[in-house]
């Protein structure tokens, strides 16, 4: 039994153990973020309805839910951290001084937001926008909706959302040029994701 098990968690696609991730955060969001409870509660419960929303539609496809986890997860680690260097080492964006304070110490919750950002958030956004709406309605389309998603459920200013349609217009550019599985796009949004919070170059 023991074997079988191991077995089948080889098998696991990257998408699935995202997803798996995402639900165990929510599930633990009160021990994880006792500070901060219904905000992040809130946040991550977006993303599961993003992602049931994808599950839903009828031509549903996503390559990171047929590639292995263990065979895609070297390739996703080695660009997402090839960006990180390259965006600390440049000063690519400005860092969020109110997160930097918040993820000064190692701690569950620091733990928590990072994964979250770096891997489930990320990689759920680029299934949805750049993987079904891109392909769908096209890069411009998928980046307006992409800015549209974040304004509503951040509650920034204008400013944040023109970012964020320019972000979408850089990660579908890497998936239409580079990335047709969706790794390389989704590691480079999840490397933003860091550096955006404060966890390098803070």
């Amino acid at each position: 039994m023991a074997v079988l098990g191991i077995e089948k968690i080889k098998k696991l696609s990257f998408g699935m153990v995202v997803l798996l991730v995402e639900l165990f955060i929510f599930i633990n969001t009160s021990i994880l973020f006792p500070d901060n409870t219904e905000f992040w509660s809130k946040t991550i419960l977006s993303y599961i309805l993003l992602s049931a929303a994808f599950f839903a539609m009828p031509d549903f496809k996503s390559p990171l839910f047929k590639l292995n986890f263990f065979q895609t997860l070297p390739r996703y680690l080695a660009v997402f951290l090839g960006t990180m260097f390259f965006m600390n080492m440049f000063k690519v964006i400005f860092v969020n001084a109110s997160f930097s304070e918040l993820l000064s110490g190692l701690s569950p919750m620091v733990v928590s937001v990072v994964i979250l950002h770096s891997a489930v958030i990320s990689i759920i956004e680029e299934s949805v926008f750049r993987g079904q709406l891109q392909e769908k309605f096209g890069l411009f389309f998928s980046s307006a909706t992409f800015a549209g998603f974040h304004f509503a459920v951040y509650g920034y200013n204008p400013n944040y959302l023109i970012l964020m349609f320019l972000l979408g217009l850089v990660f579908g550019y890497i998936k239409k040029m580079w990335s047709p599985d969706g790794v390389y796009n989704s590691a480079v949004h999840g490397a933003y994701n860091v550096i955006a919070l404060g966890v390098m170059g803070g």
